[in-house]
């Protein structure tokens, strides 16, 4: 399968292209840093050589199946070497996003996703959005990120019901990612591995809708229809 991930330089892309690339996929990996994606790819080189060794293989295999794309995704056209690297894909991750100043989250976290998704959108391809908790609880200080996921889950939502391809939106729960910690030092060891496993195998098994992982954060996600927002906070 090939497999694009937009937003693959960090955090869950990361690993969510780590984990497509070592179960055997075409990786097609998207971000602004393409010296953080060809860590990544040296990092899974070096991972699979060394499984190579424990099992006692003859040769090590490459991770030839790993392509680096450089994009800005907030150009307002989207760039034609991107879709042109995610041809053919069956699965697309929109995993990039932000918490900055309103209009640099909004551009991120939805305008971006939008084009993405009406470029890329043919008959076959399943769209894996990623969202959040924060797009139905309020939480304190992230008021612009709540928003923001919150639009865009409406706008897949109505989407959905005309688009060709498949759209699956994910709400993967809390993990540690520079999302919350800033510019980390890379370390391939450190990337959500566990929580990339459970979005790609809720995608291998769901084309399409709106999926909470955690039971706590289903609860809360259920809760703020019940009592609102600000209210579901408490049910964490």
């Amino acid at each position: 399968m090939k497999v694009g991930v937009v937003g693959a330089s960090s955090g869950l892309g990361a690993a969510i292209a780590a984990y497509h690339s070592r179960r055997g996929d075409n990786v097609v990996a998207v971000a602004r840093r393409m010296a953080r994606l060809e860590e990544i790819a040296d990092a899974l080189r070096h991972v699979v050589a060394s499984s190579a060794i424990t099992t006692g293989a003859s040769e090590a295999p490459q991770n030839s199946n790993w392509v680096s794309v450089q994009a800005d995704i907030t150009a307002e056209v989207v760039q034609q070497e991107f879709l042109d690297a995610l041809t053919d894909a069956q699965r697309i991750y929109l995993v990039a996003g932000v918490n900055a100043d309103p209009l640099s989250t909004f551009e991120t976290n939805v305008l971006a996703p939008i084009r993405i998704a009406q470029a890329v959108d043919n008959v076959g391809l399943q769209l894996v959005v990623i969202s959040s908790l924060a797009a139905v609880v309020a939480f304190p200080g992230l008021a612009t990120y709540c928003a923001s996921k919150a639009a865009l889950e409406q706008w897949m939502a109505c989407w959905r019901s005309i688009a060709h391809a498949d759209v699956l939106v994910i709400r993967p729960g809390q993990f540690d990612s520079e999302f919350h910690s800033g510019p980390q030092t890379f370390d391939f060891e450190r990337l959500p591995h566990q929580r990339a496993f459970e979005v790609a195998q809720l995608a291998d098994h769901h084309r399409q809708g709106l999926h909470t992982i955690g039971w706590r954060d289903r609860v809360a996600a259920f809760g703020a229809r019940l009592v609102g927002p600000e209210q579901a906070l408490r049910l964490l």
